[in-house]
């Protein structure tokens, strides 16, 4: 993920644009001999799409047909002519997997159609259906310094991503989310000017992303990336401004969070469809960051030849002496995304956002500690029983404490007993408290240990971000079952083994003993910290932790 324009325009300067491809030919003819052909002869569509197709030395009265196998099952319309090229877009009527013949004179092409019908998705659907077509790239200069982006299949054995990513590799891997490697056999083109490259794998996938055909302002939309090489982090967000245009290139402006490491990744619809791919971030901003939009993808797969496909060894050649600073912050144990089920009780009701905050609010508490020698700490809590307060151990642990206050969100306040309980490795502590002013009852969190939620589901964050009292947001769970690596882990003074959820619900420096909750508002973490490489990436102790607390 590029940090600001300036690094672009040098790259612009700098390079010169190439394009390649691999044309499919005709059924029935060879290469040399083919007029008809396009880019590939299986293809995905989620919701309406079109394939480019050419014919080569065209005469005005030539034309194609279209004919469906089964005509119950897809529509078909055959666009305009654009000198030799013609669009052909297809609308699935249900979803299903046919063939489709297209001729022109004695030459045809059987497509394979792979369909699902345009359904508006939840931002659990979204994730599982996004999941299996998108990829890490891992890239190694020519110091050996490691840099990582993102990518996804539009095609068989076709990995979209931006051209930075890989733009300074003298070696690459690309990995899917289940972690399997695919082997990299050519580049069938690239674009410096657009930012864009189609990388040819050997293995053929079995999903992959159609392109959208519109985009609007206030859209809702999701993208998947490896911030800070966070695998798999998926995100979500708005449109906030559909078109934008930056040194010639057509862009979208986006709320989705993103960080070093998220370029390349897709940005969808609703419906699955990509709006564009993630390349730019403002960090002086927050959260306003920029995708090249689906036209302008579009008119880079239709328009590349089949003149210059560039080997990998070719490509690495051009690339010889490029360096590229490293983004591999290895925050993350790499088995922290292998996610189990969430634990759901069919007769539990999904809540508001303001059923949610009712919910909590007389439970949560303001936390400020004056420590022996001088030094203070503010955070926040929360009730789980009549006297007993949850927080992070970081929170109370710092020294040895001379005065800790603790207030409710009702003004309510509270003296220590003499039981507490403090687990420094698993950052944790439990209070036991007694009401010395203040007249209203507080109320304590049902919690639910062993509850994961599924990533891209709604959760909700309550504490006291930067001081300010009784502040609610909510987000995203990342990534459910989050391990720190070793190095991280050992520099934090925190047990390896301590498992987090890992979270896009906007917090900060104050936030650290609230409550992370679910969706039916039941506590299911502690929030504990904030990845500071990347945006909107957090973490909250899973609630089970406090059985640590001695």
């Amino acid at each position: 993920m590029r940090k600001n324009i300036i690094t672009r325009v040098l790259a612009l300067l700098a390079c010169l644009v190439l394009f390649a491809t691999i044309f499919t030919p005709a059924e029935g003819a060879s290469a040399a001999e083919a007029r008809l052909s396009t880019r590939n002869t299986k293809v995905w569509l989620n919701g309406k799409g079109t394939v480019t197709f050419t014919l080569k030395d065209r005469t005005a009265d030539e034309t194609i047909t279209v004919t469906p196998a089964d005509k119950s099952l897809v529509k078909t319309k055959i666009g305009k002519w654009k000198g030799d090229k013609v669009n052909v877009a297809f609308t699935p009527k249900k979803d299903a997997t046919t063939t489709v013949t297209v001729k022109c004179g004695d030459e045809s092409i059987e497509l394979t159609l792979i369909m699902r019908k345009s359904t508006l998705m939840t931002s659990e659907e979204i994730y599982s259906y996004t999941y299996d077509s998108c990829v890490e790239i891992k890239t190694w200069d020519s110091e050996g310094k490691v840099y990582i982006g993102a990518g996804f299949f539009v095609g068989p054995g076709e990995v979209l991503t931006d051209y930075h990513v890989v733009s300074s590799a003298s070696k690459m891997t690309i990995t899917d989310y289940k972690g399997k490697e695919y082997t990299i056999k050519s580049i069938t083109g690239y674009s410096v000017e657009d930012d864009l490259i189609l990388i040819k794998t050997a293995e053929k996938n079995k999903t992959a992303l159609s392109l959208a055909t519109d985009i609007k302002g206030g859209m809702k939309m999701y993208s998947f990336g490896s911030p800070a090489g966070v695998t798999a982090s998926f995100s979500t967000g708005l449109v906030s401004n559909p078109k934008l245009i930056l040194e010639g290139i057509k862009y979208f402006q986006a709320t989705i969070p993103s960080g070093i490491g998220s370029g390349g990744g897709p940005m969808v619809n609703e419906y699955g469809q990509v709006l564009g791919i993630m390349t730019l971030t403002v960090s002086a901003a927050q959260n306003m960051n920029f995708g090249i939009r689906y036209d302008v993808i579009r008119n880079f797969l239709e328009n590349i030849t089949d003149k210059s496909v560039l080997s990998l060894k070719a490509f690495y050649k051009e690339n010889e002496g490029k360096l590229k600073d490293s983004n591999d912050y290895g925050i993350f144990e790499k088995n922290s995304e292998a996610v189990e089920s969430a634990v759901r009780d069919a007769d539990k009701e999904e809540l508001s956002p303001e059923q949610i905050y009712e919910l909590a609010h007389d439970a949560m508490v303001d936390i400020a500690v004056a420590f022996e020698d001088g030094a203070g700490a503010s955070g926040s809590g929360f009730f789980i029983d009549k006297e007993t307060i949850v927080t992070c151990a970081h929170v109370v642990s710092h020294g040895k404490v001379a005065l800790i206050e603790i207030a409710d969100y009702n003004g309510n306040k509270y003296s220590l007993t003499d039981d507490i309980r403090i687990s420094t490795e698993f950052d944790v502590a439990l209070i036991t408290v007694k009401r010395i002013k203040g007249k209203s009852e507080h109320t304590s969190l049902a919690m639910a240990p062993g509850y994961l939620p599924l990533c891209g589901e709604s959760v909700y964050a309550f504490g006291s971000p930067a001081g300010y009292s009784c502040t609610f947001s909510g987000g995203m769970a990342l990534m459910p079952n989050a391990r720190l690596s070793e190095f991280e882990s050992t520099g934090l003074g925190i047990s390896t083994d301590l498992r987090f959820i890992a979270f896009s619900a906007p917090i900060t420096t104050g936030s650290s003993g609230g409550v992370l909750l679910n969706k039916y508002g039941e506590a299911i973490g502690i929030t504990s910290g904030v990845i500071n490489v990347t945006e909107n990436l957090n973490l909250a102790i899973q609630i089970e932790q406090i059985k640590k607390a001695n």
